[in-house]
């Protein structure tokens, strides 16, 4: 038997067909192989019971029948899998975590309401904590197939309460049953008063009790908040990752996949993750590229880098190796990590990953689509296939995409500077109004992602006003945050519509408003500059000074109040002389758009000059991206004539005399 085993594995188990194998603790498999396989529902000592050879999502709409069977499911089939969601399926239905995991019950004991009646009737002031624990298996068993309905909240408070008083009486075993037990009422009481008392005061049991425990224990109870939406909120989670710091040389590297995968939940973490790193070099090769994936999750939304090139250059050819491997989200897991982590010089090794991504494009997602074009678009990666396919997917499948995959895209759109003519445009905008007319949830409840959609259409020119008066509107801002810390997205807006949209006739953001969001952006810019950028702008200002221009004036400051650095403004009339912009430039507050009007000299072209180095260029051209083009056409719409100058043409001239002659026939050509 274990031969035949063996060959199985060995093969790959690719054939998908059902299979039953009893195996034995002594076969020497490959982990990279057995951890693919979906485990059955039910668990067993020795038994890997009806397992499907594959990839673990390739036959994701299948659900299982078996009504007496209760798995943890926090999946909506109506929406696409989140990250969250998908690893914790994988962890679910991955052998190697079955001690780690809640189990999956089958319910084998029917509970008839008569039954359950009774014991919610009971007094439950004088009953011991065995008995609590045990009628609460008892209901747990009756509520599972009860519908919001016909479930009365309010007889549950007496037992719940009950419980609550007696925590301090659990035993370790107890704890378990209780937290296992508690899963199928969350689905109804999650939001009353009782409930969230009773897990709080679980949490700080746990919280007293968990350094007694093993990891494997730690990582159960965990598992079990994670169940109850309470892993955010909880202290003991909180406790157990700080106290991994001591632990890591001593976890297994399913431990540290699960460990990742609660960072990745909580979006913070206490750990030390650089001994992380260190500990997930160790185990690269015992880990599956889906599990890496999880990993990449937990790294990627704690805001923590890859900060060693061996490890993410190992990571990059492990994807680039088992590409048809990995599900869809791991592949985007991945990619944000990478891109996140990369140095500007190692960008060759991203463009070597896209070439093995390709050919998978077609049996990819929209979402996962989606994350890739972004990925490569926050790079400035620009490749023509990869954005077509995207674009063509998208305008097919609309409606099914989220909101965030249509923002994402977008902003991919605007970096690339995809042409305005393209029907995908159109389409979102349609797409978006119908969304407005048939259901408003998803735009009211994510109103920054519907407001930055529309700044980046804006970027390319693209102005839906009846779209852009909603985002406008007072009670539309109200429903993201407080006026006065509202995010970047609609001042841009606003400025765009100033400029460009005349006719507007929409609300507009408050003065006082404008003015708050407009400095703290400023503040952000200021602390980014990059000092190569602000030695050319010096260099610029130094030869035009010095060499070209001597004895006027030029202005420094800002034009557009949106601008990401500011421009270097002189004029130059018929005769070729140079005029100073500066007496009037420095008068008009730099909040304002600082337009070419009346109190200009006439018949003078007003020069602006528009620095911008490698991260406003697309990579091996030398096309700026949107934000840049954006601001070019501003400055023709109030008045001037931009003359760009990027980083990589002003370092090809050498001294003094070469760069006066390049700066001489830029201003000649105009």
């Amino acid at each position: 038997m274990n031969n035949l085993i063996k060959s199985i594995i060995k093969k790959g188990c690719r054939n998908h067909e059902d299979l039953v194998l009893r195996l034995s603790r002594n076969i020497n498999y490959k982990s990279g192989i057995i951890n693919k396989m979906i485990r059955y529902k039910e668990k067993f000592n020795y038994v890997i019971n009806i397992r499907t050879y594959g990839n673990q999502f390739s036959n994701e709409g299948k659900q299982y029948k078996d009504s007496n069977l209760y798995i943890y499911n926090d999946i909506n089939s109506d929406s696409p899998i989140t990250e969250n969601q998908y690893a914790r399926q994988y962890l679910q239905y991955s052998i190697h975590f079955n001690e780690t995991i809640i189990p999956q019950r089958k319910w084998e004991v029917i509970i008839t309401d008569e039954e359950a009646e009774k014991v919610l009737d009971r007094d439950w002031s004088t009953v011991d904590t065995i008995e609590i624990v045990s009628a609460l298996r008892i209901l747990s068993h009756n509520i599972i197939n009860k519908s919001d309905h016909d479930f009365n909240k309010i007889k549950y408070e007496c037992i719940l309460n009950a419980l609550k008083e007696n925590v301090g009486n659990l035993t370790d075993n107890l704890l378990e049953e209780v937290l296992i037990n508690l899963l199928p009422f969350h689905k109804h009481l999650k939001y009353t008063d009782n409930f969230k008392n009773l897990i709080k005061v679980l949490d700080k049991h746990c919280e007293k009790q968990y350094k007694q425990w093993p990891i494997n224990k730690m990582f159960l109870i965990a598992d079990a908040f994670y169940c109850l939406n309470m892993c955010k909120n909880s202290n003991f989670v909180w406790k157990l990752l700080r106290k991994m710091n001591s632990k890591l040389n001593k976890i297994t590297p399913k431990n540290l996949v699960q460990l990742m995968f609660l960072v990745n939940v909580n979006r913070k973490t206490p750990l030390n993750m650089y001994e992380v790193e260190v500990i997930l070099e160790e185990h690269l090769n015992d880990l599956s590229i889906n599990e890496l994936g999880i990993i990449a999750m937990g790294f990627f939304k704690s805001k923590t880098k890859i900060r060693d090139s061996k490890v993410l250059k190992a990571i990059i050819n492990r994807l680039i190796c088992e590409i048809d491997k990995a599900d869809d989200i791991s592949i985007a897991a991945l990619l944000k990590l990478i891109r996140y982590s990369m140095k500007y010089d190692e960008m060759i090794n991203f463009k070597m990953l896209l070439d093995s991504i390709i050919p998978i494009l077609p049996r990819l997602t929209l979402q996962c689509l989606v994350h890739i074009i972004h990925v490569y678009a926050k790079v400035h990666m620009y490749v023509k296939p990869l954005v077509d396919i995207v674009i063509t997917r998208m305008h097919d499948e609309i409606k099914e995409a989220r909101l965030k995959d249509m923002e994402k895209l977008t902003y991919a759109l605007n970096v690339f500077c995809v042409d305005t003519t393209n029907p995908i445009y159109d389409k979102l905008i349609e797409e978006i109004t119908n969304r407005l007319s048939n259901d408003k949830t998803e735009i009211f409840n994510y109103p920054w992602m519907f407001v930055s959609m529309l700044r980046y259409l804006a970027m390319r020119g693209i102005f839906p006003l009846h779209l852009i008066k909603i985002a406008m509107d007072p009670s539309y801002i109200n429903l993201r945050t407080n006026a006065y810390i509202l995010g970047w997205e609609h001042s841009l807006l606003e400025y765009y519509l100033k400029i460009e949209k005349p006719e507007y006739s929409g609300p507009f953001l408050s003065e006082g408003i404008l003015l708050t969001s407009t400095k703290r952006q400023w503040e952000i810019i200021e602390k980014n500059q990059v000092s190569m950028a602000n030695k050319i702008f010096t260099e610029i200002i130094y030869i035009l000074k010095e060499v070209i221009i001597n004895d006027i004036n030029l202005y420094t400051g800002r034009i557009l109040p949106h601008s990401i650095k500011n421009h270097v403004v002189f004029g130059l009339d018929e005769n070729q002389n140079f005029v100073s912009a500066e007496p009037i430039l420095s008068k008009i507050p730099d909040i304002n758009i600082k337009r070419i009007d009346d109190t200009f000299p006439e018949n003078v072209k007003w020069i602006a000059l528009v620095i911008i180095y490698y991260k406003h260029i697309i990579r091996e051209t030398n096309r700026p991206v949107g934000i840049i083009t954006a601001q070019v056409r501003h400055l023709k719409h109030i008045g001037y004539t931009p003359i760009l100058i990027t980083a990589d043409d002003w370092l090809q001239h050498t001294d003094v005399t070469e760069k006066k002659n390049y700066l001489e026939q830029l201003i000649r050509n105009t």
